[in-house]
């Protein structure tokens, strides 16, 4: 992997046309922006790009799998959906089964549980 991206590519990627908005976008999060000496070529440091592309996703990773977001966060940008799949069954079944059990204190409330827990164990 190339360590610099072009101005032009990095636009496309975000879905701007123009370079007033790339410009725009990279001077708001602090992507430096280099030129080529002796032309009028631009470019960005591919991985300052790539983290301010997905700097907002990171908080929700870390919401969604606690200590596992680098996992998550890596197969996201490898776009491997079979390791975000295993990452979210993991995740799943830790949240299900987990170490406290609730106690059923109603008559309506046992019947509330054990009608989700069999439609859970259906899954």
């Amino acid at each position: 992997m190339e360590a610099l991206i072009n101005i032009w590519e990095a636009a496309r990627l975000l879905g701007f046309k123009d370079l007033r908005s790339i410009r725009k976008w990279c001077h708001r999060r602090s992507v430096a922006i280099l030129h080529e000496v002796g032309s009028n070529g631009q470019y960005l440091i591919r991985v300052q790009f790539n983290y301010a592309r997905l700097k907002p996703l990171i908080p929700v990773l870390q919401a969604l799998f606690k200590d596992r977001w680098p996992d998550a966060l890596q197969a996201c940008i490898d776009n491997n959906i079979v390791r975000m799949i295993e990452l979210e069954e993991r995740f799943k079944t830790n949240l299900v089964f987990g170490k406290k059990q609730h106690r059923a204190i109603g008559q309506h409330e046992q019947k509330f549980l054990s009608t989700l827990t069999k439609q859970i164990h259906e899954l």
